[in-house]
C-alpha cells in the first residue's frame, strides 16, 4: 500500500486518479442500494409485525354468544336461549317449549 501511495503522487497523467475515483463511485453505488433494500426490508418487517399485533384473540379461545328458538307442541311455540361457540370452545343453550293443546 505504501509503494501504491508512492506511485500514485508520483504519476503525473491522472489514470489512476481516474481509477481511484470510479472505484469509489461504484462502492458508492453498491452502499447506496443496499441500504435502499434494508430499508425496504424494515418496512416490510414492521407492516408483518403490525398485521400480527392486529389479531383477535377472541377468535382463538372460545369465546362468543348467540341465541336460539324453540318450537313447541300443539297451538303454542316457545323460546330459548344459547350460547355461541368460537373456535375451539364450546357452548350448550337450551331451548323453551310450548304449551299448547292438542286438536282433534
Amino acid at each position: 500500500m505504501k509503494n501504491y501511495m508512492k506511485r500514485f503522487y508520483r504519476d503525473e497523467t491522472g489514470a489512476e486518479l481516474i481509477e481511484v475515483a470510479l472505484a469509489i463511485a461504484i462502492v458508492a453505488i453498491l452502499a447506496a442500494a443496499i441500504f435502499g433494500i434494508i430499508r425496504i426490508l424494515l418496512v416490510k418487517i414492521e407492516q408483518a409485525g403490525d398485521m400480527i399485533g392486529d389479531i383477535d384473540p377472541g377468535i382463538l379461545n372460545g369465546s362468543g354468544s348467540g341465541t336460539g328458538t324453540g318450537a313447541g307442541a300443539g297451538t303454542g311455540t316457545g323460546t330459548g336461549t344459547g350460547t355461541g361457540t368460537g373456535i375451539g370452545g364450546t357452548g350448550t343453550g337450551t331451548a323453551g317449549a310450548g304449551i299448547g293443546g292438542v286438536t282433534e
